[in-house]
């Protein structure tokens, strides 16, 4: 720890981290100002491997089945009395796969993955400034927020709530029921899977309003979505 010219103090520090890879590595610098008691951290890190999150959240346990390895910064604020400000990230990876059995059918081939927001947890808010998708051909783009998902409601007080733009290119008809999430918008999937067997999604754009499954059990609905598409050589059964 060393005094800055601004007469704040400063240092960095490093870690291994082997429960949360083989091993994580994290490095951090550290400022303190000691007149109004905050602390600023810009960390980095690779090598975390994402099935290991359940180790710091409990609900982040269905993650175990994952294979992705990150890497990527963080940069926060927050004070000696315990307040913890928003928390800016930066996330990538390779050649991974994401398994959410009981969310979705099939893993998500993530042959490349990036990804920057901002994380709230007063407000139980996630941020997706931009997430790209590679899943080896289709490619995704995804920006909107998430809100209430560690709490179990949304700042409305209902249902968690996911808002989501969504941009996709070159995305089979065929692998439409594959990443569906279970419980969304049931009706419409029962419809579109086996009637739309054959064909290319050359691209979509789309406003995504969804409601995740309450802690009382109440089901996933889908309250809005809007878009357009085009597409080639679709195989439609009516």
């Amino acid at each position: 720890i060393a005094r800055n010219p601004d007469s704040t103090l400063g240092g960095r520090l490093s870690a291994a981290l082997p429960q949360f890879g083989t091993p994580a590595l994290a490095t951090a610098t550290v400022n303190l100002d000691p007149a109004s008691g905050d602390v600023t951290v810009d960390a980095a890190f690779q090598g975390l491997d994402l099935a290991s999150l359940g180790l710091l959240d409990p609900q982040l346990a269905e993650l175990a089945a994952s294979s992705v390895v990150l890497s990527g910064r963080l940069g926060t604020k927050l004070n000696i009395d315990g307040t913890l400000g928003p928390i800016d990230f930066q996330v990538n990876t390779a050649n991974g796969l994401l398994n959410l059995p009981g969310r979705i059918k099939q893993p998500v081939p993530l042959q490349l993955a990036q990804a920057n927001g901002r994380i709230d947890l007063g407000h139980d808010l996630l941020h997706i400034e931009k997430l790209t998708l590679d899943l080896g051909g289709p490619t995704v783009e995804v920006a909107g927020d998430i809100d209430g998902a560690l709490s179990g409601a949304a700042s409305d007080g209902g249902q968690p709530l996911i808002k989501l733009a969504l941009k996709a290119a070159k995305y089979p008809a065929s692998w439409m029921d594959r990443f569906w999430p279970s419980g969304a918008a049931e009706n419409t999937r029962a419809w579109l899977v086996p009637n739309i067997p054959e064909g290319m999604v050359e691209s979509v754009k789309a406003d995504v309003a969804l409601r995740l499954a309450g802690a009382d059990g109440s089901p996933a609905k889908l309250e809005s979505l809007k878009g357009e598409m085009a597409t080639s050589g679709l195989v439609v059964h009516y």
